[in-house]
């Protein structure tokens, strides 16, 4: 049985994923799915992975799973009291509590002797050792290694192909990409932007790169070969260009026509004056797309939306009466055409200039990869990034009895922490591997809260977790935590849980995330039913941002103090900001009272970002002098000698030394 548990904040995952391997480390399960306590536990970590999301996750979980064992087996140096899993596997294993001892102390014995199988691993680590396994069939030497960032790589790759520009002109392929370059720095002049190519400091060169690493990302590694194939037709390329370059005239066109003909059914009526007329800001935004084919207003304003959801907003009171009595389907017909065609504009427009401004650097795309590629086999290397996308092909929905046998272990049980930010192809190489256990009629766990998604950019997908995975596994999962009598939170206090209930769930109704916030509501722990805690909530409204921080910061002082005053120590009081910058402003705030106020007398402020040498003033002045001087020698980059290269050059070196 696979249990999909979905833990919001405070439920007890770490409990919940100890409890569960403890258990299956333990227990037996018979043909009816009864749990007894084994005979003989021997090596049956071995068979146990538990994947969690970051290093420290792995160490915390290690550490719990070693001491609660040993507390279990009576065996935890200084520790007098019971293990808080006692009664529940004693229930659930149907074992007294001396057999429960004997059998804990035997299989920590077992666990510390046999440390190397001890699987508790991030799902990066557990993906390694496979592809380590497997690296004959991945075309990787036995000593590669692996590049944590991609910049290195992917920056080679352009570099690179600029050098194979200079060396080798006639090549077709090299030619073709000329043409693309040359298209490209031409449309960076008619934009203003530097064009020293070679110079990896300047505007070209740099939007290159962005785009590169744009492209990495695991749809598109998905769809790599498809794009790659695609890219390798010049043909396609063009066809694509001649269609991108008709679509804003062909739509100009369109809503230019449709415009002028709904302004000449307003006429024809007599409706662009008088008592009976239609709305002056209409008639401006037709007469407007008449002239240029779209919406040319910097924001879109209400009127759009507000015409195509009710025709009768385009007339005055006296015509929208009229026109009640004696509809008029022609006129309501032509200015809804029209509008809709200023709206659609609005919209595809600006998509539409990204991608004429994309194609270039989409032309070169493939060249650049074919580069990076080069790059990595002359290094031995391959990008982290890349490692899903090795594994998925070598895998994929193939032998798994195969692969435990290459890994040298037989996984029957898994147990996955934070599922939530688990990728699409990351569950794609994980589901056969528990696909096999299931098989086994092997329990697995995974665990997890789509509301605390925060993973996107390293493509996480909630929805495997909302609904995927149970539809994969139909009666062969269940769901835990769904409803709010299984939802605990035992780390807050009453008030603080209270206020949650009620922030998150009028939230959820107002956003229409009912779906995604449907366990949202939890019950209080009942060792914090008296311990109330404490909400505040305040709006501060100012003209500008600099009387909004100063507001911001003066309420913070002044709630620190009333805890420090309570009884509170610093060491219990944590201010949590949105950015780094307005880190820098609390920690300047805190620092200045340190000496001056006798309520934050012996405090010290901590934080490893804000605090960083990086951001100590006298570093970042010898930076910013070092950038300058750099400069100097690298004239180039503003991209001519011109008195706007001038001033290009003059903003750069302003931007550098107020980093």
């Amino acid at each position: 049985m696979l249990t999909i548990y979905k833990a919001s904040a405070g439920s007890g995952k770490t409990f919940t994923l100890t409890y569960n391997y403890i258990k299956l480390l333990l227990g037996h399960k018979d043909e009816r799915g009864r749990y007894t306590l084994r005979k003989s536990p021997g090596a049956v970590h071995r068979s146990i992975l538990a994947v969690t999301f970051t290093n420290k996750a792995t160490d915390e979980m290690k550490r719990r799973i070693i001491h609660e064992l040993a507390v279990l087996g009576e065996v935890e140096p200084g520790w007098t009291g019971k293990s808080p899993y006692r009664n529940s596997l004693m229930e659930e294993l149907h074992c007294d509590g001396e057999a429960l001892k004997v059998a804990a102390r035997t299989s920590l014995l077992h666990l510390l002797f046999d440390f190397n199988f001890f699987q508790v691993s991030t799902i990066d680590s557990f993906f390694q050792v496979i592809l380590r396994t497997f690296a004959r069939e991945a075309e990787l030497t036995g000593n590669y290694e692996v590049d944590l960032e991609n910049d290195r790589a992917m920056e080679a790759g352009v570099k690179s192909l600029f050098d194979s520009l200079k060396e080798e002109r006639e090549s077709p392929e090299n030619a073709r990409m000329i043409d693309w370059l040359t298209e490209f720095l031409l449309n960076e002049l008619k934009e203003g932007h530097g064009v020293a190519l070679f110079n990896r400091r300047s505007g070209a060169f740099s939007q290159l790169l962005d785009f590169v690493r744009r492209t990495d990302t695991e749809e598109f590694k998905r769809r790599y070969d498809d794009m790659m194939e695609y890219l390798s037709s010049s043909a396609l390329i063009e066809k694509f260009r001649a269609q991108l370059a008709a679509a804003p005239e062909r739509h100009k066109a369109m809503t230019s026509k449709a415009c002028r003909e709904a302004l000449a059914t307003i006429e024809s009526r007599g409706y662009d004056g008088g008592k009976l007329k239609v709305s002056a800001t209409v008639t401006k935004l037709l007469a407007n797309g008449a002239i240029n084919g779209y919406d040319t207003a910097k924001s879109e304003g209400k009127t759009l939306d507000s015409v195509l959801g009710d025709s009768s907003s385009a007339y005055n009171a006296a015509l929208k009466k009229q026109l009640a009595d004696n509809p008029d389907d022609r006129l309501d017909l032509d200015i809804a055409r029209a509008f809709s065609l200023l709206k659609e504009g609005r919209v595809y427009r600006p998509l539409w200039l990204s991608l004429s401004r994309q194609l270039y650097t989409l032309g070169m795309l493939r060249a650049i990869y074919h580069h990076i590629d080069s790059f990595r086999a002359e290094n031995n290397s391959f990008l982290l990034s890349d490692t899903n996308s090795i594994l998925k092909e070598i895998i994929g929905e193939g032998d798994t009895p195969f692969v435990f046998e290459r890994l040298g272990v037989w996984l029957n049980h898994f147990l996955i922490d934070e599922f939530q930010d688990t990728s699409r192809m990351q569950w794609e190489i994980m589901k056969p591997l528990v696909d096999q256990g299931q098989a086994t009629d092997s329990d697995s766990l995974i665990i997890g809260d789509e509301k605390q998604c925060i993973y996107r950019f390293r493509s996480s997908d909630p929805t495997l977790l909302q609904y995927q995975v149970i539809g994969e596994f139909g009666e062969k999962a269940t769901v835990k935590g769904n409803m709010e009598e299984e939802n605990t939170n035992w780390r807050s206090s009453f008030h603080v849980v209270t206020f949650n209930n009620s922030l998150f769930r009028t939230l959820a109704q107002k956003l229409d995330l009912g779906e995604v916030y449907s366990n949202v509501c939890q019950q209080v722990a009942p060792k914090h039913s008296e311990h109330k805690g404490y909400v505040l909530a305040r709006q501060i409204t100012t003209e500008n941002k600099e009387d909004f921080t100063e507001h911001a910061l003066d309420g913070m002082v002044s709630e620190i103090k009333r805890q420090l005053r309570s009884g509170y120590r610093g060491n219990e009081i944590a201010v949590l900001v949105r950015s780094r910058s307005d880190g820098v402003e609390v920690i300047g705030r805190l620092s200045g009272l340190i000496g001056t106020d006798p309520d934050f007398k012996g405090l010290r402020v901590v934080s490893d970002d804000a605090m960083s040498l990086a951001s100590a003033p006298s570093v970042r002045l010898i930076i910013s002098v070092l950038n300058y001087l750099r400069s100097l020698d690298e004239p180039e980059a503003t991209g001519d000698g011109s008195e706007a290269g001038k001033r290009r050059r003059l903003a750069e070196i302003k931007r550098m030394i107020n980093r």
